[in-house]
């Protein structure tokens, strides 16, 4: 079986998706995998 993609974006640069990518792989029972992405990434500080 084909796994599922999911992508979760963040507004601007947000950790929460970078958390709900994590967990949703951590969780992962081989039907999906997760990624994340920024809509305006900003600098480290």
């Amino acid at each position: 079986m084909k796994k599922k993609n999911v992508l979760f974006r963040g507004n601007p640069n947000s950790a929460r998706s970078h958390i709900a990518e994590a967990i949703l792989n951590s969780l992962q029972d081989e039907k999906s995998l997760a990624f994340s992405a920024g809509l305006d990434p900003a600098e480290l500080s």
